[in-house]
């Protein structure tokens, strides 16, 4: 995965993360411009599937499936973005 520093873009390196919930990990990064020494912390998180598990857990299907058919609506950086399903 590749994370860029908000401030410079350049290449951050992800030096830990932590388990926030099944489907979210904050992730502790550092910017490798040595000029820059930017810290900060991102999130990553599963937001739909793409292909289905061989070994699925009904609970996360059940939770993933809700997130999908709700045509999430989430605010990034200020702006709304509107995530419609795609039809199969």
């Amino acid at each position: 995965m590749k994370i860029n520093c908000p401030h410079c873009s350049s290449v951050a390196n992800i030096r830990s993360s932590r388990r926030v919930t099944r489907f979210t990990r904050e992730l502790y990064c550092q910017c490798s411009n040595l000029e820059c020494g930017h810290t900060f912390v991102a999130l990553t998180e599963v937001v739909r599937t793409l292909a289905p598990s061989n070994t699925p857990d009904p609970e996360v299907a059940q939770q993933l499936a809700a997130r999908s058919a709700a045509g999430t609506e989430q605010h990034v950086n200020g702006c709304e973005l509107s995530l419609t399903p795609l039809a199969r």
